[in-house]
């Protein structure tokens, strides 16, 4: 079977009459690219409000327009993913979900350690801070048990 086949599907997305492909769509589309497309336009409106690193707010955004695109246009995922050997696009939505909860997980998992680590040499610093500061306890004292 040749992939090349599927790629008539990737077309352009809306006939001539724009108001005829919108009134093909089902109830979850639209309420699905309502809500996509307000998430998009919010993350556009904060990239231009505030300076700064916007990588973040670019991933997102691409997440938004993929997910609307893929709303709107289903065929186009099964389309990447027969060219990516994946017989059908729910597949394919799958995993880049698991890929994306695992990558997310491990992110987690590692801010977390580094937050620990941090809390703990913040622990360390107020506890010999408050060993000097205590009543009887010598400067000699403090500076012996730090070596």
């Amino acid at each position: 079977m040749n992939v090349f086949q599927d790629l008539s599907v990737l077309a352009p997305p809306w006939p001539a009459n724009l108001v005829a492909f919108v009134r093909q769509m089902s109830v979850f589309q639209g309420l699905s690219v309502l809500t996509l497309g307000s998430l998009l336009l919010r993350e556009l409106t904060m990239m231009i409000r505030h300076g700064g690193p916007q990588r973040l707010r670019w991933f997102r955004s691409g997440a938004w327009l993929a997910a609307m695109v893929a709303i709107v246009r289903p065929d186009w995922v099964t389309a990447v993913a027969r060219l990516l050997g994946i017989q059908r696009g729910a597949d394919l939505v799958s995993y880049l979900a698991f890929l994306a909860m695992l990558g997310t997980a491990f992110y987690g998992y590692s801010c977390y350690v580094r937050l620990q680590s941090q809390v703990t040499l913040l622990a360390r610093t107020l506890a010999i801070l408050q060993a000097r500061q205590a009543p009887g306890v010598r400067e000699t004292d403090v500076s012996q048990k730090d070596e």
